[in-house]
């Protein structure tokens, strides 16, 4: 009878809480939550998490508090991430206790037909592996001609390629519900950092350190290898995860084709880069360090560039050739090495249609990477650009005045849209650079991507974004004639920072 009375109680208590969440809910929220705050309490999600940071709403018996406060992951926790965290909790946060909620979403009903077709003609090619995404080019190279015929039925996401994003579960009326509710209660906090300098430690070590923490932290998105194609990537159809073996950084303050700094690596991990790269102020400074290590090493630019081979027959040394003699062999008897030619395309060694990575045996044969993994941080290490400095600047109503003038000189509007919230006349018909459909930022949401500060903003303006069609500015807002040009970048990134403000 006890135990009985114990559950009694328990149930009671359950729905005294769930009725107290409905009823109830943030300061600001009105009627039209009521839905979303519903999904909320009876899934129970008030057991673990607070809504508030500050306060203890609610104040319901029998919670732990175990979960994250849930009023910042607006810009912390983008809604794609959400997703992915309620369909399958470990593939995003291997140290996650809360359950999967897959009664949220619903089958698509294409699902196994694209697994099947992105299965059949995702082909490994020797600058990315395979990546989970069938571009047109990559379909009609094996002989394929019905490539609009096979996109119209299978490109359920309209981003002009066919990836595991397209057979992605939907989400139901409930969840979107909540995840609207959410959006209302979250805030926007701004992250600010000022990386430090890469600690001069033992890479291999950094390395190995970083690989530990990517698998629990970065995998699920990225892939084991790096490439992009992780278990939970199907649900960033607007922004996949970046394949670093593609060796295409977006956010960064060096040139253009040049790879990214250390720093700008930090930054990218400390605040995210809006859309589907969360940010990470949980991780250590160190532990930003290892992990930094770990993406270079996945990086062309990085990459060693001799490798030593030893086998049955010879000891072989190669080292890296032109673009049309990929290959300069010491001993020439031996460059076949059982009928694969050894070549070096794309910053990374290939034999046999597969990628070499640091020691690996096949065939009897031992491939080694020959220079010391240290040497990319001292003698390859990219040089940031200096950004203009930042001026006085005139009061910020005149800040963003002048803001909106370069704004419209430049042409903004045009794919960004004359309110800033991506929707310009020209947003219909942007693609990176596989080809996808890309959406210009919508700049009212306030989640940035390269961070939310001025500086942020106009290095980006003055860098642009790599793969993306957001050119460089920096030639342009030096010959600005609405506003003089030392002022220009920096109230024009007023004005774009203005409009989250609304």
């Amino acid at each position: 009878m006890t135990s009985m009375r114990q559950a009694r109680y328990v149930l009671i208590s359950l729905w005294v809480a769930s009725a107290f969440v409905v009823a109830q809910g943030p300061a600001g929220n009105d009627a039209n939550n009521a839905a979303g705050r519903a999904v909320y309490a009876t899934q129970a999600c008030w057991q673990c998490h607070r809504q508030q940071k500050d306060g203890a709403f609610p104040r319901l018996v029998g919670t732990r508090r175990a979960g994250p406060v849930l009023d910042q992951t607006r810009v912390l926790r983008s809604r794609e991430w959400r997703k992915a965290l309620l369909f399958a909790p470990r593939t995003v946060a291997s140290e996650a206790t809360m359950p999967a909620y897959r009664s949220l979403f619903t089958d698509h009903p294409l699902a196994k037909d694209v697994a099947a077709f992105v299965a059949q003609y995702d082909t490994a090619d020797e600058s990315a592996h395979q990546d989970g995404i069938v571009t047109r080019a990559e379909y009609e190279r094996q002989g394929a001609a019905d490539w609009v015929v096979q996109r119209t039925r299978l490109d359920t996401t309209k981003d002009g390629v066919v990836s595991g994003a397209d057979g992605a579960p939907t989400e139901s009326a409930a969840l979107r519900a909540m995840l609207e509710y959410l959006d209302r209660v979250a805030r926007k906090p701004r992250l600010r950092v000022k990386p430090p300098a890469m600690p001069n430690e033992n890479p291999v070590a950094m390395i190995a350190r970083g690989q530990t923490l990517y698998t629990m932290h970065c995998a699920g998105c990225h892939g084991a290898r790096g490439d992009g194609n992780g278990p939970a990537a199907m649900f960033f159809p607007r922004h996949p995860p970046r394949n670093f073996l593609r060796g295409l950084f977006k956010f960064r303050s060096t040139g253009a084709g040049e790879p990214p700094t250390d720093q700008d690596l930090f930054r990218t991990i400390r605040v995210g880069a809006g859309g589907s790269m969360p940010a990470w102020p949980q991780l250590t400074t160190p532990e930003i360090w290892d992990l930094v290590a770990f993406v270079k090493s996945h990086h062309p630019a990085y990459l060693p560039d001799e490798l030593i081979v030893t086998g049955p027959d010879t000891s072989l040394r190669f080292v890296q050739g032109t673009e049309a003699e990929p290959v300069e062999v010491d001993d020439a008897a031996g460059a076949t090495l059982k009928g694969g030619r050894l070549v070096k395309r794309a910053g990374a060694w290939w034999w046999r249609g597969k990628r070499i990575e640091k020691t690996v045996t096949r065939d009897g044969y031992t491939f080694t990477l020959g220079r010391p993994v240290y040497d990319w941080m001292a003698e390859l290490g990219p040089t940031a650009l200096r950004l203009p400095k930042r001026p006085p600047l005139p009061s910020d109503p005149e800040a963003k005045r002048l803001g909106k003038l370069v704004y419209d000189e430049l042409r903004c509007a045009s794919c960004h849209g004359d309110a800033g919230q991506g929707d310009g006349p020209s947003a219909a018909t942007t693609r990176d650079s596989l080809g996808r459909v890309i959406l210009p930022a919508d700049y009212t949401t306030g989640v940035w991507k390269g961070g939310d500060q001025l500086e942020d903003i106009v290095r980006t303006l003055m860098t642009g974004i790599s793969g993306t069609p957001m050119p460089s500015y920096e030639a342009s807002l030096k010959q600005t004639a609405s506003v003089a040009p030392e002022l220009a970048p920096w109230v024009l990134a007023r004005y774009i920072q203005s409009q989250s403000e609304k």
